[in-house]
């Protein structure tokens, strides 16, 4: 019981040191990214599941990320506060929950202001910029562990994620894709996203 209070106390130290890290050396003075709120649906779907975990002395997961573009056409996607993210975990996109309680595992949340380039459209090759073919599907591994979520060792957690791509454009020419070199922010589009629950189990120790 006293190990286990220790492991929470320190946990939580972790992610108020980690927190002010964050909010301190990151924060940009520029506009944020402003999600409009008229969302609509489109045929990209979110899949979740289990990867193999690097070992770690805290409790830690790894997650596949699968996203498939179910269009006949080729579609540029801007990661911001996606699951594609490479902040994606540190930002609470993904929902932790401990199956037996309910309880959502503490998260940093941070919140990022992203800049718009200056010339208002993205190029197709920006890091910002994932490409998925037509038909096609894009996979990402993260490893989640403290200080961006604490999990406790030996709990099972039920994981989702939810929310609304920032910006998705649509090019025509199937697989190939043509035009839209540049992407600008007035042809793109929102949608929603939502993927399965997956239910996944933190080890109760490590292997070395």
């Amino acid at each position: 019981m006293l190990t286990r209070l220790a492991s929470t106390t320190a946990g939580a130290a972790l992610l108020l040191l980690a927190t002010a890290y964050f909010l301190y050396s990151d924060i940009l003075s520029t506009n944020d990214m402003q999600a409009d709120s008229d969302t609509s649906s489109l045929p990209l779907e979110v899949k979740l599941s289990v990867a193999p975990a690097p070992a770690s002395d805290l409790g830690s997961v790894a997650l596949r990320i699968t996203v498939s573009n179910l269009t006949p056409h080729t579609i540029s996607i801007l990661v911001w506060s996606s699951p594609l993210d490479p902040r994606a975990v540190v930002t609470g996109v993904f929902d932790f929950r401990s199956a037996n309680t309910n309880e959502r595992a503490p998260c940093l949340d941070v919140k990022f202001n992203r800049k718009l380039p200056d010339s208002g459209y993205f190029e197709r090759t920006d890091d910002a910029i994932v490409e998925i073919p037509a038909t096609g599907s894009i996979e990402r591994v993260i490893v989640v562990k403290e200080p961006e979520v604490a999990l406790a060792k030996g709990e099972r957690y039920l994981v989702r994620t939810e929310g609304h791509w920032r910006q998705i454009w649509i090019h025509g020419g199937g697989e190939d894709g043509d035009a839209l070199l540049k992407l600008s922010m007035e042809e793109g589009s929102i949608a929603d996203f939502a993927s399965d629950e997956l239910a996944i189990d933190v080890p109760a120790s490590d292997s070395k």
